[in-house]
C-alpha cells in the first residue's frame, strides 16, 4: 500500500479500480487493472484508455468492444495472467500504432502470436514468458530492437530485424515438451544475424554443431559478426560439450564477454567426443582476440569442464578475467588441497599474460561484470 501511495503522489499509477475513471489534465498517464472476475470495457473505460500512455492488465478477464478506439498515446502495453485470444491481441496491436513495448506473461489461450507492427514506427521491445500453449512466435517490426522469449519451445520467426541489438531465448527444458527441429533453430539463427547481446539455452549451440543435414554431414550456415555479449544457460541442454560452444563463439569474432552458467548441467562427453570432436579442438587453429570476460557460473571443476577451460585460456590471447563462481548445491569437485595444483595448472593454459583467474564462492559471487539479462525479465 505505501508503495501504491507513493506512485500516486508522483502521478505513475491511478489506483486499481474496475471502471478507471477518465484522467483530467495533468493527471496520471498510467493504469494497472487488477481484476478477478469477467470484466467489459465500459464507454467510462474507454474514454479513459483513450490518454493512456502505459495500459497493464493483470489477471484480467476482459473482451473488447467493436467501437474499440485507436490508443493514439499508448506507448507500453503489459498483459499478465490474461486469458487472451489472438483476435483481442492483433485488435490491440493494430490500433495502438505508437506501441514502444509489449510484454506477454501467463497468458492463456493463445497458440499464436503475430506482431504485425511494421507500420508501428516507434515499437522497440517484446517480451513473453510462460505462454503455455504458444506454437508459433512471428514478429514482423523493422524498428524492434529487444526479444525476450521465455518457455516452452514454440517455432520463432522474426521476419526484419535489421535493428534487433538484444535476443533472450529461455527455453524450457526440451524433455518437458518436445524439442524443437534443427532446421527452425538454423532458421531463428539466421534471422537475428546483428545481435551485440545474446543469451540462450544450451539448445541452440548444439543444434548448430556440425551433423548430417540434407544429406551432407556440415555445418550449420550462420554468422554473429556484431555479438559483443553471449549467455549460455545450459540447463536443458541434451548433449552439448565443449566443442558445441567453441564452435558457436568461432561464429562471433567480436565477442568480448562470455557467461556461461552451468546449472547443475554436466557436458556431455562420450565415444563420438574422444574420438572426434577433442582431436580437432586440441588441433584448433582459431583464437578469440577480443575476448575480455569471462564467467563460469556453478563450475564443479569437472574433467570436462577443465576441457573447455583449457581451450578458452590457449585460444583468449587478450583475456582479462576469468571468473569461477561454485555451485549453489555444492557439488564440486574442488578440494582445498587441490587448490595449489589447479592453480598452477590454470596458470600454464593461459595464453594472455595480464589475466586474473579468481574464484568466488556462490554466497560470496563479488563479480564485478554481469550479463546483460537476468534469467527471468518479469521478477
Amino acid at each position: 500500500m505505501a508503495d501504491d501511495a507513493n506512485a500516486m503522489a508522483n502521478n505513475n499509477l491511478v489506483p486499481t479500480l474496475p471502471q478507471p475513471k477518465r484522467p483530467r489534465r495533468g493527471d496520471t498517464d498510467s493504469i494497472r487493472l487488477h481484476s478477478f472476475r469477467r470484466h467489459s470495457l465500459s464507454a467510462a473505460t474507454l474514454a479513459a484508455l483513450t490518454e493512456l500512455k502505459t495500459l497493464k492488465l493483470v489477471h484480467c478477464d476482459f473482451d473488447l468492444p467493436h467501437n474499440f478506439p485507436t490508443l493514439t498515446r499508448l506507448r507500453n502495453l503489459a498483459l499478465w495472467h490474461v486469458p487472451l485470444p489472438e483476435i483481442i491481441l492483433q485488435t490491440l496491436i493494430a490500433n495502438c500504432k505508437c506501441l514502444q513495448t509489449i510484454d506477454l506473461l501467463h497468458c492463456s489461450g493463445i497458440s499464436r502470436v503475430e506482431i504485425n507492427a511494421r507500420d508501428h514506427r516507434q515499437f522497440k521491445e517484446f517480451r513473453i514468458a510462460a505462454c503455455r500453449h504458444l506454437e508459433v512466435l512471428v514478429i514482423d517490426s523493422p524498428t524492434i530492437r529487444s526479444v525476450h522469449y521465455c518457455g516452452p519451445i514454440p517455432r520463432i520467426r522474426i521476419v526484419d530485424a535489421a535493428q534487433l541489438n538484444e535476443a533472450f531465448f529461455n527455453f524450457e527444458p526440451a524433455g518437458n515438451r518436445r524439442y524443437l527441429p534443427v532446421s527452425e533453430m538454423e532458421k531463428l539463427v539466421t534471422d537475428i544475424p546483428n545481435v551485440t547481446v545474446l543469451t540462450t539455452t544450451a539448445l541452440i549451440p548444439e543444434a548448430l554443431t556440425t551433423k548430417f543435414r540434407r544429406g551432407v554431414f556440415g555445418e550449420a550456415n550462420y554468422s554473429f559478426l556484431n555479438l559483443k555479449e553471449l549467455q549460455l544457460m545450459m540447463e536443458g541442454g541434451l548433449f552439448c560439450n565443449p566443442y558445441d560452444i567453441v564452435m558457436f563463439m568461432m561464429r562471433c569474432p567480436l565477442l568480448e564477454r562470455l557467461f556461461i552458467d552451468m546449472n547443475d548441467y554436466n557436458f556431455e562427453c562420450g565415444v563420438y567426443w574422444e574420438l572426434h570432436q577433442k582431436p580437432k579442438l586440441d588441433k584448433l587453429d582459431h583464437y578469440f582476440d577480443r575476448l575480455k570476460y569471462i564467467r563460469l557460473k556453478g563450475f564443479k571443476f569437472l574433467q570436462s569442464e577443465l576441457q573447455l577451460v583449457k581451450i578458452l585460456l590457449n585460444k583468449a590471447t587478450n583475456l582479462e578475467a576469468l571468473v569461477f563462481v561454485t555451485p549453489k548445491n555444492g557439488r564440486t569437485k574442488l578440494y582445498r588441497a587441490d587448490a595449489p595444483r589447479y592453480s598452477q595448472l590454470l596458470l600454464s593454459w593461459k595464453t594472455s599474460p595480464e589475466a586474473k583467474i579468481v574464484l568466488f564462492d556462490h554466497m560470496n559471487d563479488k563479480s564485478r561484470v554481469r550479463p546483460t539479462h537476468t534469467k527471468f525479465w518479469y521478477c
